[in-house]
């Protein structure tokens, strides 16, 4: 067994931790001892030991002694909006292990703040693209508990119980939602239309200097003209195809599809691509509605740049192909191939498409609208 021991300083007093965690096991440790000068130069010493051992089991569960708190998802299993749902979702487990707890508040608070810790990580572990682990953390940024204290006892002038129990209480909660991205931007497939003043342009056609209509983020004004001032070109990354029905829709009147990183900004309430859902709204450039109807995953099929998406609620059943890095169909021989996804990749480490990107930065309002007979409100990069 080692000993790991952590001393620091913060602002407006003195913490001192040392932790001790099993080598080879967690990074997760069990005893605690905090202390703290308070504002009023009054000390308040909290001796954590052992507020329950919290250990991560083979199958992703996080325990505290024999009780399943919650269960890690499998690696590269999530979409950044997925794990966000996951992580909002798994806040409530913190608050109920606090509910029924019977230690002391210092060591609850304690106990809480591991499990954030955990949460965090197995959200972390469980993106598809570990490249936007960065963004995840940079959306939830977990304090140290040093400063989180320290923060308490000067902004709120807390101590003792009532200030255990705010931080414990807290941790028990994710404020953060999906909508608005931290890392603002997102690309689409190339040929995807985008509209100007001269009419309808391939994305990757746009150059600086274009009229492209557009819209105040706000949503207040008229759509008008504004001109394109950087355009990019991005390398390959995953996508998402989404089907999108016009007002008054209904089966079998043709829908139309749009193709977008997962973390491209719609004009509801600018949400992730990633994160639509059926029946949501969508402005149009004239002022009509639209309403998303499905969000999918596309799929390589081991054939350059071609795609496939399910037409099933899962990967099992059969899907549609199209050539997603040429924008084009595919002729009936590919389709009639890939009628259902190779079982093979299927069982890969990585089972879906990524094709080059393109996306451009509009002056004064960032928008522009894609797809569609009237184009749909989408946010620019800027």
């Amino acid at each position: 067994m080692e000993k790991q021991c952590l001393n620091g300083t913060v602002m407006g007093g003195t913490v001192e931790t040392q932790a001790e965690a099993i080598a080879g096991a967690t990074p997760l440790g069990n005893a605690l001892s905090i202390k703290l000068l308070m504002p009023q130069n009054k000390a308040t010493l909290a001796a954590v030991t052992a507020p329950g051992v919290i250990r991560i089991g083979r199958k992703g569960e996080v325990k505290i002694g024999d009780e399943v708190v919650f269960t890690a998802s499998t690696k590269k299993s999530m979409s950044l909006a997925q794990a966000v749902v996951w992580y909002r979702e798994q806040a409530t487990a913190i608050a109920k292990v606090l509910a029924r707890s019977d230690l002391p508040a210092d060591l609850q608070m304690l106990q809480a703040y591991k499990l954030r810790e955990a949460q965090q990580q197995g959200a972390m572990n469980a993106l598809i693209e570990p490249g936007i682990a960065e963004e995840f953390a940079s959306r939830f940024r977990l304090e140290p508990l040093q400063k989180m204290v320290q923060e308490s006892i000067n902004d709120l002038k807390l101590s003792g119980k009532a200030l255990f129990d705010a931080i414990a209480a807290k941790l028990s909660k994710v404020d953060e939602d999906i909508r608005y991205p931290s890392q603002a931007g997102g690309c689409f497939i190339k040929g995807t239309r985008v509209y100007t003043k001269d009419g309808k342009k391939p994305i990757e056609e746009i150059q600086v200097g274009d009229w492209v209509l557009s819209s105040p983020e706000d949503g207040s004004g008229q759509p008008e003209c504004k001109r394109v001032v950087r355009t990019f070109a991005h390398d390959p990354q995953l996508i998402f195809r989404i089907i999108i029905h016009p007002e008054g829709w209904i089966f079998p009147d043709a829908s139309y599809s749009v193709v977008a990183t997962g973390n491209h900004p719609f004009c509801i309430g600018w949400t992730r691509a990633d994160g639509l859902k059926p029946q949501q709204r969508l402005r149009q450039g004239d002022g009509g509605r639209a309403f998303v109807g499905d969000v999918s995953w596309v799929y390589r099929t081991g054939q350059e740049g071609i795609g496939w998406v399910s037409s099933t609620p899962g990967p099992d059943g059969h899907g549609s192909v199209f050539d997603y890095a040429n924008y084009s169909a595919v002729d009936d021989s590919v389709e009639e191939k890939f009628l259902y996804l190779p079982s093979e990749v299927l069982a890969s480490d990585e089972p879906y498409l990524r094709v080059p990107v393109f996306n451009f930065e509009v002056e004064d309002f960032h928008t522009y609208y894609v797809g569609g007979k009237q184009g749909f409100w989408v946010r620019g990069s800027n």
